[in-house]
């Protein structure tokens, strides 16, 4: 999948938020050891889980207490005695009375990773499975009789992505370079006028001002107004589609790049959020001076440059 946003899932009962591996000290992690379930990551570099009571695994179980967890959604709650109650949810209790049993829903977009139509038949998967746990695998729960070491794995439908109907983009676009704060104006061009163009915005927290389009037409000038929340340089990427007349598909996307120069100084944020600024605020927003001709002493409270 690409341009993922956990976040942007409803869930039934709501309060689920999301954790991994990259949340670094809210990663979760495993607090049982577990004899039939194991870990290992993918071509794509994520961590994934593999419970063997449903067919083959490539990795090897068990899977020890201290483990870290794959991305998923936590319910959490305050534990009881013993717990530490801190950001990772591996230090409380789950969701409030489901030891007696909850319907859980998950309601979510996704898209499909991009990929030349060749290769459509080698990526056309769209199997989804989830693994579900307790909090006294997950948790900090303790029973005080026996723990429960068994995890349930939810297989979906074997879904497939249909390689007949993809065709090719057929739009004509350039990269480009900007400023903080500055506006695009970059001209999205199809190949006949019957073309309609679509940009999806890949979410990336550092960057605000992206947003989806849609031209008909054959033709379409993005002007969003980009900000790089960062003090480094930071790339946007919008998902190109075409679509040709009645068509119930959308063509192979392209990305579209857009670099986005970080803040300088003297940008009206404060000081504070940049650390090259805030070098400059300590250095100059104290100074005195005595004016001439006078006794009297003045405090520069900001200085820019």
């Amino acid at each position: 999948m690409t341009a993922f946003d956990p976040a942007n899932v409803t869930t039934t009962p709501d309060g689920a938020r999301w954790f991994g591996p990259d949340n670094a000290e809210c990663a979760p992690y495993l607090t049982e050891n577990l004899p039939l379930i194991c870990t290992y990551t993918d071509a794509s570099g994520k961590l994934q889980i593999c419970n063997m009571k449903c067919g083959p695994c490539p990795c090897t179980a068990p899977m020890d207490s201290l483990s870290p967890m794959p991305g998923g959604w936590y319910w959490v709650s305050n534990g009881g005695q013993g717990c530490e109650n801190t950001c990772n949810p591996s230090t409380s209790y789950g969701y409030p009375g489901s030891n007696t049993g909850i319907q859980i829903t998950l309601c979510m977009d996704l898209k499909t990773k991009s990929f030349e139509g060749n290769d459509c038949p080698q990526n056309n998967d769209l199997q989804i499975t989830f693994t579900t746990t307790s909090d006294g695998m997950t948790g900090c729960w303790e029973d005080p009789v026996e723990s429960c070491s068994f995890v349930l794995t939810r297989v979906g439908p074997a879904w497939e992505l249909d390689c007949s109907e993809l065709s090719d983009l057929n739009v004509s676009f350039e990269d480009t370079e900007i400023s903080n704060g500055e506006k695009l104006n970059s001209l999205f061009t199809a190949s006949d006028t019957n073309y309609s163009i679509k940009l999806i915005p890949v979410v990336n927290s550092l960057i605000s001002g992206m947003n989806e389009h849609t031209f008909t037409n054959g033709t379409g000038t993005v002007s969003d107004q980009l900000f790089n929340l960062s003090d480094t340089v930071q790339t946007a990427q919008y998902l190109v589609y075409s679509l040709l007349g009645n068509n119930v598909c959308y063509s192979l996307p392209d990305t579209f790049y857009v670099v986005v120069r970080p803040p300088v100084c003297d940008n009206g944020l404060p000081f504070s959020q940049w650390e090259s600024c805030k070098v400059a605020s300590e250095k100059y927003s104290h100074l005195s001076f005595k004016l001439a001709g006078s006794d009297v002493w003045r405090n520069v409270q900001q200085y820019k440059f």
